[in-house]
């Protein structure tokens, strides 16, 4: 599995499992935000941004975010920006 293959490569652990499958994804494509995104932010913000192509989460259940692929994420900011 993918999380097997992340800790043999990056000593990451794996996420306990969690009987959840996130909803089908119909919204715009990550490359389609990413362009709108470019257009409608200030430039001196995205000087910070941190990462080549950014995570495009699409819902969120308790402690986990689900990318678009349904990869799920640990929310380390829960309730700081929500």
């Amino acid at each position: 599995s993918a999380a097997v293959a992340a800790r043999r490569c990056f000593g990451a652990p794996a996420l306990p499992a969690y009987d959840f499958q996130p909803p089908a994804y119909h919204g715009p494509s990550t490359e389609e935000l990413v362009r709108i995104r470019g257009k409608s932010v200030t430039p001196s913000y995205k000087a910070f941004t941190m990462y080549k192509k950014p995570v495009h989460v699409t819902t969120g259940r308790q402690q986990y975010l689900y990318d678009i692929d349904g990869k799920r994420y640990l929310d380390a900011f829960g309730g700081i920006c929500t």
